[in-house]
């Protein structure tokens, strides 16, 4: 098997997908941090900036991430890439989530992968090239270790870490609710399933498959024979977290890493329908010369490179390709140590562990991977949100779910660091956050002119249970919310009034 995943030589063409579908989710992630960049950047959004501004910067972050997908200098714009994102993401320390860990990962692997040899600008480059020299040139095959290294480092090496260190020892897992738990948290999850919910059998039968699929994936996803289920399973489960929390990248991300577990066989077949297609079209719009001399440079199956330049090209690529293998090599033997070092440290130090676990995790998106266990759920007895003129904002909605705002990493920003396990009025993240995203909104909606702006502080009380019950999350909706407070604006400064809490007043 190892001799097979080393040295036996298949189409790049899979990994040209995977480039193509990874970063088309990047650039949107990218994106939407673009739309709120205020809200991750500044201290104080539009009021204390972040310097230097970041406009520009993620414009042509934006455009790099562009250049990868159509494979426009490739190589250049992903080494690029990974260092912007290193400087950028790993800088959001406070909109930090689990796919920004991946981000890491994943862009470090890009500089390497033979991405561009197939469905690129370069690819189509270096076949015009060569055909003013009237030769054709043929993308070189690549190891099956290229396909291998993305999905060890962005999921096998993610699940094993979760089950092993987090949701082995986890209560919620451990008693079938990893999944019903928070799918029943309104402000966690943006779907009402209830229906779905109230099998307990069925969603304690899904949470244990879910646990031994991300246990067990690790060991056999390397194997041919598996690689169908474990692609079936896993596609259904982010399919599932796409539709069910307000991690959308997250879900589509993992999706787009689950492609390299496709056989390439379908990515060439589909290449071959392609081209068939184009060219039955030509034949029968009796398209020009321009068009036809195009087709041709795409028929390379009859054709190859005069024998001096295959062999000079063929010597390139032998070593290119057993450097890069040697690496992948090595890299998931590091990574595996890397993991280690994150629980059971190689120093006795704790600056020097605390420093190399935070290379680790920026880098190289090395680090623990705690997802919905205990301690997200102890304690978390109140959610908190804001309303103007007796409208909700965009933050949650009326029954407690996350609303426009709150997404990726704003989700995570607003539920575990402003809100959160045993969160206090007047206590320091609450305001903070209900601060930051507030004068988000204020400016976004055109509002900063207003000499004073008053925000209603509501509360709702809500319950997450360490066993199942019927219709938790209908009942959580149903709570109602309670005026505690206000958040006045004026002048450009925040003052908060935690007046009206023990007044018990229904905002409904």
């Amino acid at each position: 098997m190892i001799e097979r995943i080393l040295f036996k030589k298949i189409s790049a063409s899979g990994l040209a997908v995977f480039r193509i579908t990874y970063h088309l989710v990047f650039l949107f992630e990218i994106f939407k941090i673009f739309n709120y960049r205020q809200l991750y950047f500044d201290e104080i959004p539009f009021l204390k900036p972040h310097f230097p501004d970041t406009t520009l910067i993620l414009i042509l972050w934006l455009f790099i991430i562009f250049s990868i997908i159509i494979g426009y200098r490739t190589k250049l714009f992903s080494i690029i890439n990974y260092i912007f994102g290193v400087v950028f993401i790993s800088s959001a320390v406070s909109f930090e989530y689990h796919m920004f860990y991946v981000y890491s990962g994943i862009n470090f692997l890009f500089m390497f992968l033979p991405s561009s040899y197939s469905y690129s600008l370069d690819y189509l480059r270096k076949k015009f090239y060569l055909a003013k020299q009237g030769k054709v040139y043929i993308a070189p095959k690549v190891s099956k270790i290229n396909y291998f290294i993305p999905v060890f480092l962005g999921l096998a090496l993610v699940y094993f870490d979760s089950v092993i260190f987090y949701k082995f020892k986890s209560n919620v897992w451990m008693n079938g609710l990893g999944l019903w738990l928070p799918s029943s948290l309104p402000h966690i999850t943006i779907s009402n399933y209830q229906w779905v919910l109230n099998q307990e059998m069925l969603v304690k039968s899904l949470s244990y498959i879910t646990l031994i699929f991300e246990f067990v994936f690790l060991f056999i996803f390397w194997i041919k024979k598996f690689r169908l289920p474990l692609f079936v399973i896993g596609l259904a489960l982010h399919i599932g977290i796409y539709f069910e929390y307000p991690i959308p990248y997250f879900a589509l991300g993992c999706m787009s890493i689950y492609l390299l577990m496709v056989p390439v066989s379908l990515w060439d077949n589909l290449n071959s329908f392609f081209k068939k297609k184009i060219s039955n079209y030509v034949k029968r719009k009796k398209i020009g010369n321009v068009f036809l001399f195009f087709k041709k440079q795409f028929e390379v199956n009859n054709i190859d490179i005069p024998s001096k330049s295959r062999f000079k090209l063929r010597n390139i690529f032998f070593s290119i390709s057993s450097v890069r293998n040697a690496f992948f090599v090595f890299l998931i033997a590091f990574s595996i140590l890397a993991q280690r070092q994150v629980y059971y440290s190689f120093s006795n130090n704790k600056n020097i562990t605390y420093k190399v676990n935070q290379i680790l995790k920026e880098f190289l998106g090395i680090t623990g991977h705690s997802l919905f266990i205990d301690d997200h759920f102890e304690g978390y007895n109140n959610v908190f949100t804001l309303k103007f003129k007796g409208q909700f904002l965009p933050f949650l909605n009326e029954e407690g779910m996350p609303d426009k705002y709150i997404s990726g990493g704003s989700f995570a920003y607003w539920t575990f660091r402003t809100n959160g396990p045993y969160v206090k009025e007047k206590g320091y993240r609450l305001e903070k956050g209900l601060m930051k995203f507030s004068a988000f909104w204020i400016y976004k909606n055109e509002l900063k002119n207003l000499k004073k702006i008053e925000f209603d502080i509501v509360k709702k009380e809500i319950r997450g249970p360490m066993k199942w019950e019927k219709d938790l999350l209908k009942k959580n909706i149903e709570a109602p919310w309670k005026n505690v407070g206000k958040l006045i604006w004026s002048n450009g400064r925040a003052k908060f009034d935690w007046s009206l809490k023990g007044k018990n007043n229904n905002s409904h």
